[in-house]
């Protein structure tokens, strides 16, 4: 048995191994940005580019292998260690009863050993899709640079900055067999997590199978995540005897029960007459009520501590930033370049120092740990957190401007801020240079039928995607869905809908019509019509806008199924309760909004005709650049959720 805090730091020395790779890769293609050189001459141009891919994989390779080789003994010293702290914790609970574990058995050190392989054996595999996924980011912001200075939208300087700029936002990725993609240092610390609890678990049961014990009481901590605080500090029978939770009721082997991803839930041995319970039924309950105020809200713990970490992803992704700029800084080929260069590392470093400060700020209202395991960045090192510094400490004295659209950190923010100034062919480019299919399967379905390929206008699916990548980058509903599909069959009248397992909504899939996605121009057309109608909730009006609304629409009811079925793993009601639940959770926010809050002048026809079309047309208002009362008590509400 590990205690929840040994959980917390059980990843932190192997992470910060792979963030030398992760670092060393941005620093790579900031620095073969910089030396492929000025955009003329189109050939050659290319030519030069695709030298620089071929030596950025040679160079990616021989650094990921260097990395491995080097985490080998590391995670094997990591299992080893946990095991013997995992006996070494169990003995305490042994001890009263005349028994003690004094060394890891043969079948404890089988489970061990597969424990290690197993970890040892993802993260090569995983690490090693990095190579690709660098190669393909290089040449990414290569082309969108070429197609910036090519089509007269900005100078070669500026597209290069912007390049450099999106490279060290994004980092290296790491490719699952599903299509989805993270950030390198977020999979490696999800694989060690996952990986050595999941061992130390099996041990304290095969211990406790040597020693005749059947319950096992579970160990509890604040913030634990909805689906988990109804079980832990609760006793197990390990052989499905009444009167006791069983494994099944834990959901003890699926991947987001108890032992699954990212569980710092353990077990340890409890016989009856003899143990002593660790957690009284007050202690439970106090740290399930616990909530902390921000600003005039309430949150629980488990809420907060998500807020932590997107303000910690934040301070990573900048640091990045910086760390790349200032390779580019190092490695520009002429004094205009370096100049544009160091201007995108001073405005960086101002962005940082202020994302630093945010979360200070966070932690001392909060009164949470500030944890700098998750904000080390490997080669940002003393020197360049000493040049951030004095950058942003002259860019304060001077007064300079740090544009917020300068700092849009995914790919997609970057196309889109662009969208008024290329062309329809060049937007067309450069989705299509990574393919509409592909696209897709990287947001997180794992299928995309033919249909939606030959049934969706061409420009509309361009858009469609650009839709789901923002909203996914928000809220993850696609990824957090089981076997979710998307497909242009749907046969019936509808315009589209989400379909979903009954007894599951989170199995489910996007599905839509063959014919009214046809023709981008007549879909705008029939949305403008019904919001004018209010028909449907206020958006802007502007074609773009228009031609998402339906995609808006259903991605809010996929959003809603993943929260309807993780509060039901908590509370004894239907799916149907629950919508109902949520909706009026909504309008109380709304209510306080405007003390005059009426719903029948806020909500849209179609939002009427049930709970879920209501959360659904309400959530499309709020993401859609016109919020109304409605729109914006739900945008309260998501960030209550923890969005």
């Amino acid at each position: 048995m590990l205690t929840p805090s040994q959980y917390d730091a059980v990843a932190d020395q192997i992470v910060d191994l792979y963030a030398q790779l992760n670092e060393s890769i941005v620093e790579d293609i900031a620095r073969r940005i910089m030396e492929t050189g000025t955009i003329s001459e189109s050939a050659r141009w290319q030519l030069k580019q695709l030298q620089e891919s071929g030596m950025l994989y040679d160079d990616v390779i021989a650094e990921i292998s260097r990395i491995n080789y080097q985490s080998q003994q590391e995670i094997q010293n990591l299992f080893r260690n946990a095991g013997i702290e995992s006996v070494r914790n169990d003995n305490i609970f042994y001890k009263p009863t005349g028994n003690q574990v004094l060394r890891l058995s043969d079948s404890a050190l089988q489970v061990l050993n597969a424990g290690y392989q197993k970890c040892a054996g993802n993260l090569q595999n995983l690490t090693l899709t990095t190579a690709n996924n660098a190669q393909q980011l290089y040449l990414d912001a290569c082309n969108l640079a070429y197609l910036q200075v090519t089509s007269g939208a900005m100078d070669y300087g500026t597209a290069i900055r912007k390049a450099v700029q999106m490279a060290s936002q994004q980092g290296s990725m790491v490719s699952y067999p599903s299509g989805h993609r993270d950030q390198l240092d977020v999979a490696v610390r999800r694989a060690v997590l996952t990986g050595v609890g999941q061992t130390v678990r099996q041990i304290s049961v095969i211990n406790a199978n040597d020693m005749g014990c059947d319950l096992m009481e579970i160990t509890a901590h604040a913030g634990a995540r909805p689906s988990h605080a109804h079980w832990q500090g609760q006793i197990v029978s390990l052989s499905g005897r009444r009167g006791y939770l069983t494994v099944r009721d834990i959901g003890y082997g699926d991947a987001d029960g108890f032992g699954g991803i990212n569980c710092r839930h353990d077990w340890y041995p409890f016989f009856e007459g003899i143990s002593q319970r660790a957690y009284s039924p007050e202690r439970l309950q106090e740290l399930e009520n616990h909530r902390i105020q921000i600003g005039d809200n309430w949150y629980t713990d488990y809420e907060v501590s998500q807020m932590q970490r997107r303000l910690e992803r934040d301070i990573r992704e900048k640091k990045r930033l910086v760390a790349g700029a200032r390779a580019s800084v190092d490695s520009a080929p002429d004094e205009p370049t370096k100049k544009q260069m160091q201007e995108l590392f001073t405005n960086a470093s101002v962005r940082l120092k202020k994302a630093e400060k945010k979360l200070d700020d966070f932690c001392n209202q909060t009164g949470f740990r500030k944890d700098n395991n998750r904000v080390w960045v490997n080669g940002f090192g003393r020197s360049t957190s000493q040049k951030a510094v004095w950058a942003n400490s002259k860019a304060i004295s001077s007064s300079s401007h740090v544009s917020e659209d300068e700092f849009n950190s995914p790919i997609e923010n970057i196309l889109k801020k662009f969208r008024d100034v290329l062309d329809k062919s060049q937007k067309d480019a450069i989705i299509k240079s990574k393919g509409i299919e592909q696209t897709l399967k990287s947001i997180g379905f794992v299928s995309v039928d033919n249909s939606f390929i030959q049934n969706v206008d061409k420009q509309l699916q361009l858009s469609i995607v650009e839709k789901l990548e923002e909203l996914e980058r928000k809220f993850s509903a696609i990824q957090r869905s089981v076997s979710p599909k998307i497909s242009a069959n749907l046969q019936r009248s509808s315009i589209a809908c989400v379909s979903h397992k009954t007894s599951n909504p989170s199995i489910q899939s996007l599905v839509l019509s063959p014919t009214k996605f046809k023709n981008k121009k007549r879909h705008i057309s029939a949305r403008k019509k019904e919001v004018k109608k209010h028909y449907c909730m206020p958006c802007l009006r502007d074609k773009e806008t228009l031609s998402v609304y339906v995609v808006t629409h259903e991605y809010g009811h996929m959003l809603e199924n993943i929260l309807i079925y993780e509060r039901s793993m908590v509370q004894n009601v239907t799916f149907d309760d629950i919508a109902k639940q949520i909706k009026d959770e909504i309008i109380l926010i709304a209510q306080g909004i405007d003390s005059n809050f009426n719903l029948q002048r806020n909500l849209s026809v179609y939002g009427t005709k049930n709970d879920k079309e209501f959360f659904a047309e309400v959530f499309a208002n709020s993401q859609l650049g016109k919020p109304n009362v409605l729109g914006q008590a739900m945008l309260i509400w998501l960030q209550k959720e923890g969005f």
